[in-house]
């Protein structure tokens, strides 16, 4: 019994780790150069074009790609922080409501914000306010989501 109490207790804190993670990550993504990030989402684009190629897809222009994945690795990687966020709140309350969603989007766009401000530092990067709105939108959509699962667990609990 008391191991399972021990390990419970431990969980929150496991996903606040992962949080830390994805902190880091973010900001050493934002501390490349636009030269260096663009290597890599254009390389990944590239490797799509040749998919689709071989596919016989008409295959758009690889820069529309390229902004799409570099879009989406946004979304992605607030999506990962809001979700380690919320797993931390409800690990740590044993609930998560409106109050948690809300302190999740509000952390991360605090954080959007500031990651931002960062670039705005960094060789050939700008901030970008669409930017700040797309990392939130991540954040708030991990945490709704996760929100409607627990919900729908509970219901089915009952």
């Amino acid at each position: 019994m008391k191991k399972k109490k021990q390990t419970k207790m431990e969980l929150p804190f496991l996903f606040l780790g992962l949080a830390c993670v994805c902190l880091v990550m973010i900001f050493c993504f934002s501390s490349q150069t636009f030269s260096q990030s663009n290597t890599l989402s254009g390389y990944l684009a590239n490797s799509i074009c040749r998919l689709l190629e071989k596919g016989h897809f008409r295959v758009p222009d690889s820069q529309n790609i390229n902004l799409i994945i570099r879009k989406c690795a946004h979304f992605t990687e607030y999506f990962l922080l809001g979700l380690c966020l919320s797993c931390f709140s409800f690990f740590r309350r044993e609930h998560f409501l409106k109050k948690g969603i809300l302190c999740v989007t509000l952390l991360s766009f605090l954080f959007a914000c500031s990651d931002e401000i960062h670039q705005i530092f960094v060789s050939a990067r700008t901030a970008s306010f669409w930017d700040v709105l797309l990392d939130t939108g991540g954040a708030f959509f991990a945490a709704l989501l996760l929100n409607l699962l627990l919900k729908r667990r509970k219901r089915t609990k009952s």
